[in-house]
């Protein structure tokens, strides 16, 4: 519209002769046409860049999230986890939902079952057809073998009370097995794929657990009476191969975390003020507990005593990790003018932590008794004790026979006798009487110190706990933070806690690679065809280096279903693709990435560096001029005028 009404207005103020205008008057038109064809180029020259930064960071980001699937099972039958933003809308912003929780898959037998055993359905309320007796059952898992006992009496009234005895039995050992009674109303309403109905005895383990020990798993003798009247049979939900297609709402709720001490922070040469000689104290972690002695020796450092608990720990069992640890210390300096600096040195402590605890086990220290005991103190000035066989006192003066600081023992074979025992200087004794041990100096026997006050076991101590997990509703825990889903198929490892919601999808591998391959030729094609379409804008370097990039791996997405169109697109072929990676996944997999020896032989390395050189040079540089280089001025598709006004002269030669 605009330029018919340029040539009218033209036309109009021509003179009224018999000179014919009309050639002058075309030439206008068309001059004016030049004008306003290069008016809305250079329009589109100054947005031009950013529409090409657009297509190229498009690119770019689908060529970044392209990743090949490390699958050991076939193509055919390969699936992939798929992780997601957090799905609860919430607006916290420190919370990466794609790590709090990360899946692995597991094919065929190495599934990790963790429900091991169940027994036969029971009428809770119902009188337990055992007769009254002691009833045992041995279990064997990973090189060790423990057995359980449980006294069923006349006054176990109803299965209820038999099952949570034997439960409470299970939970006592230091096998880690887990013993549950489960009542289902409907089935798999509490355990995944179990499809009895009412009150059952589960034996579980943790899937970390399990997990670690596929090859030496969890067994019960079946030939003992007591696995027989339970009726525990291994149960096995996992008959699939293959892990399901699906998707998982999993809300990471709480971290397992296990039971942990550690002691205050001293210098690590600097002597332990502890009394020389033995020193005693107990541990216990759930159901294990026991003693353990420490010699310090005089000068030892704390350095060498906590390395002497640690050992006496390490050694006495295996359910926790004691462990000296570096760290730093404060110190304050007095200063000559009488100022005090704070200054950071060298320091150790002891650290403890569970290994694999039980679901609500906790490790606690405190005093320990001696190996060695008596009775109690006697003074023997008004004459000697009256006591059976075999009683021990501790003499607190010298009379009657006795020496003060002696011990003395009713001798079992003789009766009238007493057995003198003289202790030496670091000689501990527990005390009945006492409630303490006691130390003697060698001059007198005095109440030890508290051993585990003194080392700082009872300093600090963050108390374990179970890891909680919601999964499609359903409520699990862990002490690992390792859950199995899909019967084990889907491994599930919680790496932070939140109420936040976040998605997991198990999907097909030989999709995943579809849409991933599919998310390239779309980002590739949408850059192209805008390079076409202001082909006039570009030098034809930057446009023909991308058909260069496609061209120089022709053969093999050729043989991938993958070919350049006339236009210069890419076209895909989703079926030769799946019939490609079920032939040579490998040759595939180099035709998109490259090959170890060459990384930068593949589609997507090539087009990731032009794409980043485009980036890095900065788009308004890749303009063309007329000898089809690079330069800052753009080239337009019209024939340049001498001067920006020539059709601005041209009307006014006609309007004069």
């Amino acid at each position: 519209m605009a330029l018919s009404r340029l040539f009218l207005d033209a036309r109009s103020l021509a003179p009224h002769n018999d000179t014919d205008t009309t050639g002058a008057v075309s030439e206008a038109a068309r001059l004016a046409e030049r004008a306003a064809s290069r008016s809305a180029a250079e329009r589109l020259a100054a947005v031009a860049p950013d529409a090409l930064t657009l297509r190229l960071t498009e690119l770019r980001d689908v060529l970044e999230a392209f990743d090949w699937p490390d699958v050991d099972a076939p193509w055919r039958s390969a699936r992939l986890v798929v992780g997601g933003a957090a799905a609860s809308g919430s607006d916290a912003t420190d919370f990466d939902a794609t790590a709090a929780v990360t899946g692995t898959l597991r094919y065929g037998d190495d599934a990790v079952q963790t429900t091991r055993f169940v027994s036969r359905a029971f009428d809770a309320l119902a009188a337990p057809d055992l007769d009254p007796g002691d009833y045992s059952m041995t279990f064997s898992y990973a090189g060790r073998s423990e057995s359980v006992s449980v006294s069923v009496t006349a006054e176990d009234q109803t299965w209820a009370e038999v099952l949570e005895k034997f439960a409470d039995a299970v939970n006592a050992m230091a096998l880690p097995v887990q013993a549950d009674i489960v009542f289902q109303s409907v089935p798999g309403e509490r355990v995944d794929g179990l499809l009895r109905t009412g009150t059952m005895l589960v034996l579980s383990q943790d899937a970390a657990d399990a997990d670690a020990h596929r090859d030496a798993p969890l067994r019960i003798d079946r030939s003992q009476f007591l696995p027989r009247a339970l009726d525990l049979n291994t149960f096995s939900a996992a008959a699939s191969q293959t892990p399901s297609t699906a998707a998982y709402s999993l809300t990471p709720l709480r971290r397992a975390m296990p039971t942990s001490f550690a002691t205050p922070i001293v210098d690590p040469g600097a002597p332990a003020p502890l009394t020389d000689g033995t020193h005693y104290f107990a541990f216990s972690n759930g159901p294990a507990s026991g003693t353990v002695a420490v010699n310090v020796a005089q000068g030892d450092t704390w350095r060498e005593v906590l390395q002497k608990v640690a050992n006496a720990l390490n050694g006495a069992q295996s359910d926790f990790r004691a462990e000296v640890v570096r760290a730093e210390r404060t110190d304050y300096v007095s200063l000559p003018d009488g100022d005090v600096r704070r200054v950071q040195a060298e320091g150790v402590h002891l650290a403890l932590q569970a290994v694999a605890p039980k679901r609500g086990e906790t490790v606690s220290f405190s005093f320990g008794r001696a190996e060695d005991a008596a009775d109690a103190f006697h003074d023997p000035t008004p004459g000697l004790p009256t006591a059976a066989t075999g009683a021990t006192y501790i003499a607190t003066a010298t009379a009657n026979g006795w020496t003060a600081g002696n011990v003395y023992t009713k001798d079992p074979l003789a009766p009238t006798t007493w057995v003198e025992t003289t202790p030496t200087a670091g000689d501990v004794r527990w005390v009945d009487a006492a409630g303490d041990n006691y130390r003697f100096d060698g001059a007198a026997w005095s109440a030890a110190e508290d051993f585990v006050a003194a080392v700082g076991l009872d300093a600090t101590a963050w108390p374990g706990q179970d890891g909680e997990l919601v999964a499609n509703g359903k409520t699990l825990t862990s002490t690992s933070n390792r859950y199995a889903l899909d019967d084990g198929h889907l491994l599930a490892d919680v790496h932070e806690s939140s109420a936040e919601t976040v998605p997991l999808k198990v999907v097909e591998a030989l999709d995943r690679v579809e849409r991933a391959v599919l998310g390239v030729v779309e980002g590739y094609n949408g850059l192209v065809g805008f390079l076409d379409k202001e082909r006039n804008l570009w030098s034809e370097e930057f446009r023909a280096q991308w058909p260069a990039a496609v061209a120089a791996n022709r053969t093999d997405l050729a043989w991938l279903g993958l070919r350049a169109t006339n236009s210069g697109r890419l076209w895909a072929d989703g079926d030769r693709l799946f019939a490609a990676l079920g032939e040579n996944a490998d040759r595939a997999r180099a035709a998109f990435l490259g090959t170890a020896a060459d990384p930068g032989d593949g589609l997507i390395p090539r087009l990731r560096t032009l794409v980043d050189d485009a980036l890095a040079a900065g788009t308004a540089s890749l303009y063309g001029d007329d000898s089809g280089g690079p330069a800052a001025a753009p080239r337009f598709p019209w024939r340049a005028v001498a001067d920006e006004d020539e059709a601005d002269s041209v009307l006014l030669d006609l309007r004069s």
